[in-house]
């Protein structure tokens, strides 16, 4: 099994439901794992495994783009990563809100979610 890893990546972006989270925004924390095939024994080249670089612009992109849910948000990010590499079996994603609009609120919001896919 391999997968690529993208942790704790930071966004500062405008989703939410309420007005002050759409028209302030706040900060979100982001962790992407993706499951690939790999067409070789042995990874010795960017061809052979998934390029990070690109599934962090997936990320951003999508982190650009403003969803009232995080859930909606986290399939539009998986949506991206699985459209981009046909190798690509599973993505785990987990979003965070940093900043939650909740009331004398010490912590972290967020949703994990993971989907998977049959290879052809």
């Amino acid at each position: 099994m391999n997968s690529i890893r993208l942790n704790q990546l930071r966004f500062y972006a405008h989703h939410g439901v309420f007005d002050e989270e759409t028209q302030i925004g706040g900060w979100f924390e982001v962790d992407v794992e993706v499951f690939f095939q790999s067409r070789v024994n042995r990874i010795q080249s960017l061809n052979d495994t998934v390029d990070y670089v690109a599934i962090y612009h997936l990320i951003k992109s999508s982190m650009n783009q403003p969803h009232q849910l995080l859930e909606t948000l986290a399939e539009a990010i998986m949506d991206s990563i699985f459209q981009s590499d046909d190798r690509i079996y599973k993505i785990d994603v987990n979003i965070n809100k940093l900043n939650p609009p909740v009331l004398n609120f010490c912590g972290k919001l967020g949703v994990c979610i993971s989907r998977s896919r049959k290879l052809s």
